[in-house]
């Protein structure tokens, strides 16, 4: 169902079906489903799943699950009781009575803006022909399919053929449609498959430099002794944690990296990606958090960026100064033990919480890391640049989350917020592509491709040289 469309049904709880109700399903625009019931389903309260089962009127059968009611209304002149649900779940072709009932072999979806990821633009060859003939607008030429082995999972990216559409005489190639089809040995559960379609969408939109919405979903169950085929069923809502949506439609940015980008190593790409999502899935997160529009503030999209960053090193590289049991045994011991005996007790609790922490590195030492590992930064930046680039974000980071006083004047007088995040941004992504891969060659694609990156080297030695005429007055 697309959004805004409407269905009516009879609908009942599970555990009541001589129960039944009429009402209308329809699709919100954020993807949550809306049921109207002329009446009420007793008992939906004590479903710790919140279940309703129904049937359309086109003899479909229905599940919505986690359903909420909304409001009832009454009007006591008709004695007619009209109440509202919502549901973030719903199934059309089987009936489930929990999650742990909806389980897949196969899932499907389809994603518009896969198909500019597959064949970008530059890939496109208009053809036009004489009045009353063929013409194609935007038809894409090239590869238009992509497919990799993660684990126990098959992964295949698809662009199906155009669709041909007369109109005034003229047969029209009016699009393509971008899918994802991913497929597994045996049945696992939706939330399992959600999770891996999230994780592609953010691999996709990563690449894309824009959000890659799910427009469309259905499982596949195995063929079982009474059905010859697979038994399809439409997911018609299910809304991903963090999905990508709302997004400004004039937010188009220019592509990391595309298919034609990274086709000689796409399965090692993505394998890549899928391996490390659980680890970095934070960072991610509080990255592709920006591409919701471009209407967030400096300061949100810095400390964004900065809590990413962090939550990165700490993933991925640890950052400890010690072994944290010989620091638990010598250090904090020593230290405790010299607190005087006139220390509260929960004071004491309290030095003993936090001095644990001391082991770790601090927010400044992390990003001084970071900048070191990626060699794109000149070795001037990262052997002396990087020291006081960090320290700025620091002060720019606890001034704005503390609002530490002492860190005013350093904010204020420290480069702005805008050119800050583009440094933390620019160096998460190269680490993002550096995990999935990306060597010298493919990075160096990237700076002559990248609108952000064809500055590069302008701003980071335009810094450098800001620092050096500091050092010198």
């Amino acid at each position: 169902m697309q959004s805004g469309t409407s269905e009516e049904g009879v609908w009942w709880l599970p555990r009541r079906p001589e129960e039944r109700v009429q009402g209308t399903l329809t699709v919100g625009a954020s993807g949550t489903l809306k049921l109207l019931l002329r009446g009420h389903l007793e008992g939906l309260a004590w479903d710790p799943h919140g279940v309703i089962l129904g049937e359309t009127g086109g003899g479909r059968l229905a599940s919505l699950h986690q359903c909420t009611v909304i409001r009832d209304r009454y009007f006591v002149g008709v004695g007619v009781i009209l109440c509202d649900y919502e549901s973030p779940l719903g199934f059309y072709g089987a009936h489930y009575e929990s999650p742990e009932a909806v389980r897949f072999t196969r899932v499907r979806a389809s994603m518009p803006a896969l198909l500019d990821w597959l064949v970008p633009n530059d890939a496109i060859e208009p053809k036009y022909g004489a009045d009353g003939g063929l013409f194609h607008v935007g038809c894409r030429n090239g590869p238009l399919d992509a497919e990799a082995q993660v684990g126990n999972f098959h992964v295949v990216l698809s662009a199906s053929g155009p669709e041909a559409v007369s109109w005034g005489g003229h047969e029209m190639i009016l699009r393509q449609h971008g899918r994802v089809d991913l497929s597994a040995p045996e049945p696992i559960s939706l939330h399992h498959w959600l999770q891996l379609l999230r994780t592609l969408q953010n691999l996709l939109s990563f690449g894309l430099g824009r959000p890659v919405d799910i427009d469309g979903m259905a499982g596949e169950l195995a063929p079982d002794n009474d059905q010859p085929g697979p038994q399809r069923v439409t997911i018609i809502s299910a809304r991903l944690p963090n999905t990508l949506r709302h997004h400004d439609p004039t937010l188009l940015g220019i592509p990391l990296f595309t298919y034609p980008d990274v086709g000689h190593s796409f399965e090692s790409i993505v394998r890549g990606w899928f391996e490390n999502a659980d680890v970095v899935q934070p960072s991610h997160d509080l990255y592709f958090a920006l591409y919701h529009g471009p209407f967030l503030g400096d300061e949100t999209e810095f400390l964004n960026l900065a809590q990413a960053l962090e939550t990165f090193h700490r993933r991925l590289f640890s950052g400890k100064y010690m072994d944290d049991d010989v620091f638990q045994r010598t250090i904090v011991h020593a230290m405790l033990t010299a607190l005087p005996d006139c220390t509260p007790q929960d004071l004491r609790q309290a030095l003993g919480g936090r001095l644990k922490f001391l082991n770790s590195y601090s927010l400044k030492k992390r990003l001084i890391n970071l900048f070191s590992e990626l060699e794109c930064y000149p070795a001037y930046f990262r052997d002396r640049v990087a020291k006081r680039l960090a320290t700025q974000l620091t002060n720019a980071r606890n001034y704005l989350t503390h609002y530490d006083d002492r860190n005013r004047t350093a904010y204020r007088i420290g480069p702005p917020l805008p050119l800050l995040s583009w440094f933390m941004r620019t160096t998460l992504e190269l680490h993002l592509l550096k995990l999935l891969g990306f060597d010298s060659e493919m990075l160096g694609a990237v700076f002559e491709r990248h609108g952000r990156y064809s500055n590069f080297s302008m701003r980071v030695n335009s810094l450098c040289r800001g620092y050096a005429e500091a050092e010198n007055d």
